[in-house]
């Protein structure tokens, strides 16, 4: 079932100052799967391209670059799938644009007629290849890592709020306590060494604070995407010991023993109050039938 709702991008066939909105989605997914941005996106005549994206093949002989024509299609709002009529002339437009292959980046599928087209022009062209990312694809790709799931942030914020409450898993978190936790991070394509405290500013989505009243002195912050279970106190980001739970089962059977002796210590406060008011009451009993029978024998004399 898809999580993500592509209708929260705007439509790109109305002229509304956001209609380039999907193929500015489509360079940073791409970017995100390791292509580079070469050209686009861009307005006006483009010649059957959207963007030219170029992937660099690391093998034994060296390294070798391939160029992609990619087009981009929004049809979320619709619903239909993307048909012939809206990829024509694929071979002629990957060769104008000296491109290699063809990938198109599409908020619904690819019609079984595009596939099959594609594949006869794979076929009879050993120099010509294709990828299709559909909205499953995509999704899959962009909501399995952090860097992903920060553009999934940006361009479906309200989906993807969902599916990050709902995915936010307490187990996980809970079990890492007392694992070994990550130090440092190195993000794709980036020489950068990154603390802790860099990756949680770039990408903070992820932080989830347990509050644990048994040993209120910390927080329990937990972040999925960054695969980190951590203490925080007034010293800062300590990694929970082993015995974590062990001392919390500690301290709830030293708190609830306290309770237990601070009930029994307000039943006997309330036990000696009663008592002293019950002599009290007595007291003063005792007292007026002492001075009422005084009373009485001065007036039989």
């Amino acid at each position: 079932m898809p999580q993500l709702d592509f209708k929260e991008i705007p439509q790109a066939n109305i002229a509304s100052g956001q209609q380039d909105t999907f193929e500015l989605f489509a360079r940073e997914f791409l970017e995100l799967f390791g292509f580079k941005s070469l050209s686009g996106p861009d307005r006006g005549a483009d010649l059957g391209k959207d963007l030219v994206v170029q992937e660099t093949r690391i093998g034994v002989a060296g390294e070798t670059t391939v160029r992609w024509l990619v087009s981009c299609k929004h049809k979320a709002h619709s619903g239909t799938s993307v048909g012939l009529g809206d990829e024509s002339d694929i071979l002629d437009r990957v060769k104008v644009h000296d491109c290699g292959g063809f990938i198109g980046c599409y908020s619904t599928i690819p019609s079984s007629s595009l596939t099959q087209k594609l594949g006869g022009l794979k076929a009879n062209n050993p120099s010509f290849d294709f990828q299709i990312f559909d909205r499953e694809k995509i999704e899959s790709v962009i909501l399995r890592t952090g860097a992903g799931q920060r553009i999934a942030q940006r361009y479906f914020p309200v989906s993807y709020g969902k599916w990050n409450e709902q995915n936010f898993d307490i187990d996980l978190a809970l079990a890492r306590i007392g694992m070994p936790q990550p130090v440092s991070y190195r993000l794709p394509d980036d020489d950068r060494i990154l603390t802790l405290e860099e990756m949680m500013k770039l990408y903070p989505q992820g932080n989830r604070y347990i509050y644990n009243p048994w040993l209120s002195e910390n927080l329990i912050l937990a972040n999925n995407v960054l695969g980190i279970t951590k203490l925080l106190d007034k010293d800062g980001f300590t990694d929970p010991p082993r015995d974590y739970f062990q001392r919390m089962n500690e301290s709830i059977a030293f708190n609830i023993e306290a309770m237990r002796q601070h009930r029994l210590e307000e039943l006997q406060a309330d036990k000696a109050a009663s008592e002293s008011a019950r002599k009290t009451i007595k007291g003063k009993k005792s007292s007026k039938r002492k001075t009422a029978k005084e009373s009485r024998k001065r007036n039989r004399k």
